[in-house]
Formats: structure tokens, C-alpha cells, sequence
């Protein structure tokens, strides 16, 4: 595995500081929005747009190097989908996002600068649908748009800039099982100790309230979904460890909790729509927590409705205890139920491949790609099921075309290195691998890779040698820029 080894147990137990630490947003400063420095002026904020960005993308390789994001794609695909629905109605723009979904059964999430936006899969367990979820998703995207963390630094811009920054990178480091190399740097700058459990002052976290209820209200979510899920949290109290987690970066105050609910501008008889999408994904996660096919089958048995929900546990039941035909036949209803889902088509596929059906699911698939050529989340299980049939050349042809229309994708590109080498296609090994280090942020070993790559074109194709040059250079500049 080229991924370093992380304890997903110390990452689970850190993840808030990491949240804590990327936001450094000191509760005791900001009591009042008029605090609040205006950003209209240039001159006024310490970090530029271009600031932002390259401290987001040190996060993101911070967080793919550590073996801990969800590999998911079905998952990886809802996320994304949601997430670009609801920024359409934000002032943030989807292209400049990058959301991160944390393989963690707590309750949490978080905005970090850069734009990305990154939850625990558990969220999925603790929000019982689609608008209690995005109502979480629209109040992280509000901290974005009002830009918390630039604002947050306007006030430490001179002599604390340059330790805060230093604190932001230890404590990642620190989070992602580093644990002497991070404590290491937060001894550097004990005066921001204090910080490592403040979240949002309450000033902040207001403004991504209300501005999350209106992003919420115009992408057509229910407003009521936060409401919901704050109040159920709080009424029951199994979920008490879990929400120390979720108060560490977003206190749930009597006030916040009142503040919602004025806040609200529902009309009294309007109904929301449902997602089934959200339920299978939801349901997805759910079994993925279960720690054996026993506990999977013993809640699957306590489920007596007929929701897509459940007939999904139930067949996911099914499958773990090797019935495959009688989760068969409940996926098959799904998908007739759900004709133009690409989740329930692709959850199907994943089942059938699953139980050795890799055939029936490339059929199914190639069904749904008539209409809908370029869905990542279908073409990667044809790539699996191609995969399991040994049909090695026409996987790495499709999985190149999917890494190209989603170059982010460090899975994609380390999974396209090793189809090519089962392809046989050692040329292209190498430029994935360069694809997957730079990602990563290892550009010493990406500008390896396409130097073995060039060797073995050996002037072969032009537009090669072009390309991995063009390429070697961008890593050297990218090298430059986070050294």
C-alpha cells in the first residue's frame, strides 16, 4: 500500500482538531457581528483569495495522505452532487469547491479554506434525511462565502499571523497521526493552546445560520431540517458522546436553537420532497458501521416498513449472510421503483458484483450509461466488474476516461496505475502513479514517475513526451510553491 499506516483510531479522536485548528476562530473575541472586519477593502484582509487556496490545497494533500477519506464512490458522488446543488444558491462557486467525506462514524463536519467542505460519513447515520443533511452542508458552505477563517486571521494580522499559520499546520499534522511531530509545533506556540477546542464565535456561527436557511430555502431543501436534527440530538441522550464531538466547532446553544427558529420562513401547509437517493446512500453507511453479519441481519429484523431505506438494509442483511438471491430479487424492486436513479443503479451493480454477477451488472449498467454516458459512479463499477472478468485492456481504457473527467480523484488515478499494470501498459503505470504523488503532494516521486515514463516512450509519440513535459514542469512549480 503506498498510503502511510494511520491509526484510525487516533484520526477519529483528533479529527475535531483538525476542524478546530484549520477555522482559529477564538469564541472569546468575537461576541458581537460589528466586530466583524469588512473584507470589500483589500488591504484590509491578511490572506488574499490566492492565500486561501494554497493553504486549502496543503489541507487536502494533508487529508489524502492520510488513508482515512471514504473510497466510496457511490457516496463520494451524492456528496458531490448535493453539495453543487445547494452552492448554485450560495455565493459560492461549485467549480472553486472541494468536498472530503471523513471515514469516521461520529457526528461532524467543517469548512476549511480553499473551499472545501468536509463531513464524517456518520453524518449520513445521524440525519434522518435529505434536508436535515443539507441544512449541515448549507451552514458549512455560509462559513465559506463570509470567508470565517480570513476574517478570523484579519484580527491576528501582524505579529500572531505567522504563529497561527505555524499552529494550523502542526495540529494537521497532528491530526493525521503525527502525534510527536504535531505536539512538537503546538510546544512552538503555546499561546494558541487555548484555541485547540473554540470553535465559531457566536457571532459567526449566526451569520451561517441564517445564511445557510437562505441558501437552504432557495434550493427548494426544508429550513425545518436543522431544527429537526439539533432538536433529536438533544432530546435523546444516547447521542451524548457523539455530540461532544459536534459541540467542539458547533456549539448547540439554547440561543443558536432559538436563533433557528426565528429564522424560519416556511409557509405553514408546503411540502418538501423526499429523496430516495438519500435514503440508499444513508442506508449504505448505516450497514457499513455494523461490526458483523449477525448485528447487520439483527437490525435489518427490527425494520418493518417499506421504505427504500429499509429494503436496503435488508438486502445489504442479506448479503453479508450469503443470501445473495433473496437480496437480489429485493435490489431488483429498487431499482424498478427508482428507473432513473444513477445511486440505485449503481448500488445494484455494486451488489451484483459483489456476489460474482459481474455479467448481469455490466448489463444493467450499460443500460442506464445510454442516457447518461458520463456518470462516474456507473462507469467506475463497469470498470470493477471488468476488473473481476479479467478484462483488463477495456478496464483501463474506460477508468482512463473517468480519471481524466475527474483528475481530484486520488482513488481513481491509484486504481487506474494498477489496471494498467495488470494491462500490462507500463507506460501509462507510471503516469498514474505521477498523477496520484502529485495529489498527494509527493512531487518528488511524481517527477520520477514521468521521467520513467519518458524513457519508455523514448520519443516514440510526440505529443507524449510533450504532455509528461508539460507535466514535470507544473510539479516543479508545485514543489516550489510548498516547499
Amino acid at each position: 500500500m503506498i498510503l502511510e499506516d494511520y491509526s484510525m483510531k487516533s484520526f477519529v479522536r483528533t479529527i475535531t482538531l483538525v476542524a478546530s485548528s484549520v477555522l482559529l476562530l477564538n469564541q472569546s473575541i468575537w461576541s458581537d457581528d460589528s466586530h466583524l472586519p469588512d473584507l470589500g477593502d483589500s488591504e484590509s484582509a491578511v490572506l488574499s483569495q490566492h492565500d486561501e487556496e494554497l493553504i486549502g490545497s496543503q489541507i487536502l494533500m494533508q487529508f489524502r495522505r492520510s488513508g482515512a477519506l471514504v473510497k466510496d464512490p457511490i457516496i463520494k458522488y451524492f456528496v458531490k452532487s448535493n453539495l453543487y446543488e445547494l452552492a448554485q444558491y450560495s455565493e459560492m462557486n461549485p467549480s472553486d469547491l472541494h468536498p472530503i467525506i471523513i471515514d469516521s462514524p461520529e457526528l461532524n463536519a467543517l469548512a476549511a479554506p480553499g473551499g472545501i467542505i468536509g463531513i464524517h460519513v456518520g453524518l449520513f447515520s445521524y440525519a434522518h434525511d435529505i434536508h436535515e443533511y443539507s441544512s449541515v452542508i448549507a451552514h458549512e458552505l455560509a462559513h465559506l462565502s463570509q470567508r470565517h477563517f480570513a476574517r478570523r486571521l484579519d484580527h491576528d494580522r501582524r505579529t500572531r499571523l505567522t504563529q497561527s499559520l505555524v499552529w494550523v499546520a502542526s495540529s494537521l499534522v497532528f491530526a493525521m497521526g503525527g502525534d510527536e511531530a504535531g505536539l512538537a509545533g503546538l510546544a512552538v506556540t503555546p499561546a494558541l493552546n487555548e484555541r485547540l477546542t473554540m470553535g465559531y464565535s457566536r457571532a459567526q456561527e449566526r451569520e451561517a445560520d441564517r445564511i445557510g436557511l437562505e441558501t437552504l430555502t432557495q434550493a427548494g431543501f426544508d429550513p425545518e431540517g436543522a431544527m429537526r436534527l439539533f432538536l433529536r440530538l438533544q432530546d435523546q441522550q444516547k447521542y451524548e458522546a457523539e455530540l461532544e464531538v459536534y459541540r467542539s466547532t458547533h456549539p448547540l446553544t439554547t440561543e443558536r436553537i432559538s436563533d433557528l427558529r426565528i429564522g424560519l420562513q416556511k409557509p405553514e401547509e408546503q411540502q418538501y420532497p423526499t429523496s430516495d437517493d438519500y435514503q440508499l446512500v444513508r442506508a449504505r453507511t448505516v450497514h457499513s458501521f455494523f461490526d458483523s453479519p449477525v448485528e447487520a441481519q439483527a437490525h435489518a429484523e427490527t425494520l418493518s416498513d417499506s421504505s427504500i431505506y429499509t429494503k436496503y438494509l435488508q438486502a445489504l442483511a442479506f448479503q453479508a449472510n450469503n443470501e445473495y438471491d433473496a437480496g437480489v430479487t429485493i435490489m431488483d424492486e429498487i431499482v424498478k421503483t427508482l428507473p432513473g436513479s444513477i445511486i440505485a443503479a449503481a448500488c445494484f451493480a455494486d451488489y451484483l458484483i459483489e456476489v460474482e454477477q459481474e455479467e448481469q451488472a455490466i448489463a444493467g449498467i450499460d443500460d442506464v450509461l445510454a442516457n447518461t454516458p458520463g456518470s462516474t459512479p456507473l462507469q467506475l463499477m463497469k470498470v470493477r466488474a471488468l476488473r473481476a472478468l479479467h478484462e483488463y485492456e477495456q478496464a483501463a481504457k474506460l477508468l482512463a476516461k473517468v480519471a481524466r473527467q475527474n483528475p481530484d480523484d486520488t482513488e481513481i488515478w491509484f486504481d487506474l496505475a494498477e489496471i494498467q499494470g495488470l494491462a500490462k501498459n507500463t507506460l501509462e503505470v507510471h503516469r498514474a502513479r505521477a498523477e496520484y504523488y502529485g495529489l498527494v503532494g509527493n512531487f518528488a516521486d511524481a517527477i520520477k514517475h514521468l521521467q520513467l515514463a519518458k524513457r519508455l516512450n523514448d520519443g516514440g509519440s510526440e505529443m507524449i513526451d510533450a504532455s509528461i513535459d508539460q507535466k514535470i514542469l507544473e510539479f516543479r512549480r508545485l514543489a516550489e510553491l510548498n516547499s
